[in-house]
């Protein structure tokens, strides 16, 4: 040790100046009760004169310590308040006595270590230990004390940091104690290093979903598996593993996902030989909507900042969501990288050093203006090239699956991991550790049981957390459950039917129907999904015109007192904006998101299709709210033009569709969409008074969402009229030449048209005529064809790998350089047809009619021959003779 300043004396040495200055956990009580009031810190440069202390140096680092110590309580309680219940004036007195007394009595002793490393330190123990006391006594429970305790070294130093440089003249004269000064490194760029690292941190340890008892995502944290995509491995291995169907492979040597990320990490990944490269520096992972990627990254930050104390590594989050700069990431990924982490949390990247990006939510960059498919494969070809330059730097990255083009990425520069869906055991550990803190959930381990026995349906979707989550908040009848949709809908429905029952209407929402604040969180979600940011700042909520009809509903007009109730109830929390959003007319720092991106989806899907019900709503005389075909697409181009619906919100769309029992109200709609669709073709989908940047983006946006409920509504004829068919084309081209969309294309009539190049990928095609169409380059990769016509079309190059086509008319059709691979033909007639130069790796044939079969390559005959099904079905015996003798096919 370098030197003590206080040789164990006891605080009630400086009994009066407690006394004097500020009374301690009265200090504590007035910032937990009062919104507006100030940490009271002891401010002057000069101790007071009726004070006693050995030295000058021994009162200067009184004051230090007491400083730092009150902004780190007064730090976790503001970080929890509304984890306090309401305490009456006589306990606050007693609690405040009480713990005054025990403050003075605690035994201080500092030396250079405590300033570089208070962790260590018996002293800090101490005032945890103390701080904890207080807790219980002020009726937090254990298990709350535990969380907002967990970082309160990191707040202590923290908090000595800012306290040092806030008065480094005044408490400078600390350092003449020491040999060597023990504030060496308490700078600015430390304090920034500290307060990044402590929200880092914090993500982990932070209230989940707003749970009103203080539950974290580390108490609720669940180990996921993983597997590792199939071509990540070596030739070798796949040759092994062939027989696997699956395209994500277990790598045996690893029980743990956790363990796969730190070695990772390390570049100590077991296994060498089965990996094509497993020292890469890009790690991708993949999963589906709410299956814990983004808490896989806030543990893993957690247990190499806190647990395994990897301290040699920077570390940097990145929401990818937030980067404005989108077309220059795509090009310069390190750049806009830098530069963000510069700009929003004022610290330097540096590329020589050993760091650890993770950069979370890939398919969000999709979703930006003007980006698509190819420019997410660009940025994945950028940051892999990258990493090969900066071998001190990791990269992991967050996706969605469908996003990525996985047979693009290069092998040699990532891993690619699939977290597996939760299955039973992992769900009883997950309903074992949510009932902790709520055991009155309706879910436990008998329910979760029932459900994986007997319901299938349900069973399915509770492998993802995110809805795990959500049917144990709320009393549901699990039986009557029907898909995702039906959850969110039944979970807002108990929500707000539960505050209603509970005490009548909410205090601040005293006025408001539950239709009324249903729709109005619908426009909020809208809102937030049309803007440019995760987030609707307080200037735009108030200008809302939804927001209006929600006062004026009101018996008060007090916006934010109203909204803090929506918010509690309904997955929101309050965020401060982004330094990258510098819209002038709003200088506030307030704003608002949702808890998770998956519940304003499902609000953003409502909000669609109830917007859509509204287009059949009658006057009590019978006529039409909304009544000419120029009012209607002015009403449904506000919705859906400025910005296109994601593949999750048209997921949601489709099943709320199906979800609704009303058969006439469908009928009703799509006889209302049926009148209304020429006009609208005529005028391209666009509404001249939309206020634009791109007019096509507009048309395109609204034309999309526009087809995605009409496709849906039971249609069984052909809709696009010889008149408009051009157009229709025009507007499928312009959306699919630079998206992945899902339309459903089933019973209409493209026939004679030009397609080339049109991605139809995943596509649903029943009954749909492509007969004499031009499909050159045109991709049906995982489409789904059934009953349709593709009479005389040209399939060169076309892509229909992994597609399932039934009983469709392919005759007269010229394959040549086609990719047939994993694709399943059944029942399918290819007379007359050509086969020149195609893929057919594990392609089937299965009673398909190849009678006066075209021109046929040799090779082609061959491969054809072998993967026809059923056996006693020859492909020679139904081609005709003279074919064969014209291919030299016979002796």
């Amino acid at each position: 040790m370098s030197g003590t300043i206080l040789q164990k004396k006891t605080i009630n040495y400086y009994k009066k100046k407690l006394k004097i200055e500020v009374s301690f956990f009265k200090n504590l009580d007035e910032f937990l009760n009062n919104d507006s009031s100030e940490v009271k810190t002891i401010e002057k440069d000069l101790l007071p004169n009726n004070l006693k202390f050995k030295n000058l140096v021994e009162g200067i680092s009184y004051v230090f310590i007491f400083n730092s110590l009150i902004k780190t309580y007064c730090y976790i309680i503001a970080n929890n308040r509304e984890l306090f219940p309401e305490v009456n004036h006589i306990e606050k007195q007693n609690l405040i006595e009480k713990f005054e007394g025990k403050f003075e009595n605690l035994e201080i002793e500092i030396d250079t270590n405590f300033f570089r490393n208070p962790s260590d330190s018996k002293t800090l123990k101490n005032f945890i230990l103390l701080f904890k006391e207080w807790l219980i006594a002020s009726k937090i429970t254990n298990n709350q004390i535990k969380n907002i305790t967990s970082n309160f070294e990191r707040i202590f130093m923290l908090s000595m940091i800012q306290e040092w440089i806030s008065r480094q003249s005044y408490y400078s004269q600390i350092e003449s104690i020491f040999i060597n000064s023990p504030f060496i490194d308490y700078t600015e760029e430390r304090e920034l290093h500290e307060l990044y690292i402590l929200y880092l941190t914090n993500y982990y340890i932070s209230i989940i979903l707003g749970d009103e008892k203080g539950m974290t995502l580390a108490n609720l944290y669940v180990e996921p598996s993983a597997s590792i995509f199939k071509e990540c491995f070596t030739k070798e291995t796949q040759k092994y593993l062939y027989h696997k169907e699956e395209v994500f492979w277990t790598l045996e040597s690893y029980k743990s996902i956790h363990d796969i990320i730190y070695d990772f990490t390390k570049n100590t990944i077991k296994d060498k030989q089965s990996l094509e490269n497993p020292n890469v520096n890009c790690l991708m992972i993949l999963g589906y909507p709410g299956q814990g990627k983004t808490s896989l990254c806030y543990y893993t930050l957690y247990d190499l900042i806190e647990s395994k104390k990897e301290n040699s590594t920077k570390y940097y989050f990145i929401k990818l969501r937030n980067i404005s700069e989108t077309k220059e990431l795509i090009n310069n990924p390190i750049k806009i990288i830098s530069s963000f982490i510069k700009d929003i949390h004022e610290i330097e990247f540096n590329r020589k050093d050993k760091n650890l990006v993770i950069l979370d939510g890939l398919d969000e960059l999709y979703m930006k203006e003007g980006l698509n498919s190819n420019d997410i494969d660009e940025f994945c070809r950028e940051l892999g090239n990258i990493s090969t330059l900066l071998p001190d730097t990791k990269f992991i990255v967050t996706s969605r699956y469908g996003y990525v083009n996985l047979e693009r990425l290069k092998k040699n520069e990532f891993i690619i991991l699939s977290l597996d869906e939760f299955d039973n055991e992992r769900q009883q550990e997950w309903v074992d550790n949510y009932r902790i803190f709520h055991p009155e959930s309706n879910l436990d381990l008998n329910q979760l049981d029932y459900i994986n026995r007997n319901i299938p349906h349900v069973s399915e979707l509770i492998r993802q957390p995110i809805l795990l989550h959500l049917i144990s908040k709320v009393k549901i009848d699990y039986d009557a459950l029907s898909n995702r949709t039906d959850i969110y809908n039944k979970l807002f429905d108990s929500l707000i039917l539960r505050k209603w029952e509970k005490k009548g209407q909410i205090e601040n929402l005293r006025g408001l129907t539950k239709i009324s604040l249903r729709r109005y969180i619908r426009d909020i979600a809208l809102s937030i999904f049309q803007g440019d940011y995760e987030y609707i700042r307080k200037k735009d909520l108030e200008e809302l015109p939804s927001t209006q009809s929600f006062l004026n509903k009101l018996e008060k007009d007090n916006l934010k007192d109203s909204l803090k109730s929506i918010m509690i109830s309904f997955y929101f929390q309050e965020v401060k904006r982004k330094k990258t959003d510098t819209f002038e007319e709003d200088s506030s720092n307030y704003a608002i998101e949702f808890l998770h991106k998956s519940l304003q989806e499902y609000l953003v899907a409502e909000k669609i299709w109830y917007g859509f019900l509204e287009l059949i709503d009658k006057r009590a005389n019978g006529e039409y709210f909304i009544d000419t075909w120029q009012d209607a697409l002015a009403y449904i181009s506000e919705i859906l033009s400025p910005k296109i619906i994601s593949k999750e919100i048209t997921e949601y769309l489709i099943e709320l569709i199906q979800n609704e029992d009303d058969l006439q109200l469908k009928i009703d709609l799509k006889n209302r969409l049926s009148l209304y669709f020429n006009s609208f073709l005529n005028v391209h989908f666009y509404d001249t008074n939309q206020k634009s940047k791109n007019n096509i983006e507009s048309s395109i946006n609204t034309f999309y969402g526009f087809w995605t409920i009409f496709s849906h509504l039971d249609i069984d004829k052909n809709y696009i009229s010889p008149q408009y068919k051009e157009t229709f084309v025009q507007l499928l081209k312009w959306s699919l030449s630079k998206r992945h969309l899902y339309y459903n294309l089933s019973y209409q009539n493209l026939s004679h048209s030009n397609l080339n190049g049109v991605n139809f990928s995943e596509v649903s095609l029943l009954h749909t005529n492509f007969s004499h169409c031009a499909l050159q380059g045109a991709s049906f990769h995982r489409a789904f064809i059934n009953k349709s016509i593709l009479y005389n079309s040209e399939l060169q190059r076309v892509d229909f790998s992994h597609a399932e086509i039934y009983d469709t008319n392919l005759t007269s059709c010229e394959f040549m350089n086609s990719n047939l691979s994993y694709t399943n033909f059944q029942k399918c007639n290819f007379s007359n047809s050509d086969f020149l130069k195609c893929f057919y790796l594990n392609t089937y044939f299965d009673s398909c009619d190849f009678s006066a079969v075209g021109n046929i390559s040799k090779t082609d005959f061959y491969l054809c021959d072998k993967v026809i099904r059923p056996k006693n079905l020859s492909i020679i015996n139904s081609i005709p003779q003279e074919k064969l003798k014209e291919n030299n096919f016979l002796k």
